[in-house]
């Protein structure tokens, strides 16, 4: 059993991170400059990108925050989370329309609100 545990931790790490140098690579940063940023070294870096080393937490939400992102972007969806991440999803999409209807006219408020209902009865379903 400790061998598929450990199978399942490796996929884990890889796929956190991908993420993370998905992340890393889209906003232009070098691996040197996340490394110097965060006092790491470039090599621990590269073992995080490459899932060799599992990645402190403390690291990944300070990475998260840096960066401007969710650190639940980082993390993948497992059976266990999944419900979570739902959650996360609709309470992020019905912020973003909330933004919008106190910033615009008349129209957008109507839609905005029939956007935010939709939302909010298709919660369970999806």
């Amino acid at each position: 059993m400790k061998k598929k545990v450990e199978k399942i931790d490796n996929e884990i790490y890889v796929e956190i991170g991908k993420r993370l140098k998905e992340t890393r690579e889209r906003l232009g940063f070098s691996q040197l400059h996340i490394a110097n940023t965060f006092n790491i070294g470039y090599q621990s870096l590269r073992r995080y990108e490459t899932g060799k080393t599992p990645i402190p937490i403390h690291f990944l939400a300070q990475f998260a925050e840096y960066c401007d992102i969710q650190l639940s972007e980082l993390i993948p969806t497992t059976e266990k989370n999944k419900e979570f991440n739902k959650d996360v999803l609709l309470e992020k999409n019905i912020f973003q329309l909330r933004k919008i209807y106190e910033s615009e006219n008349e129209k957008t408020i109507t839609i905005t609100n029939a956007a935010v209902d939709f939302l909010l009865k298709i919660k369970d379903i999806i």
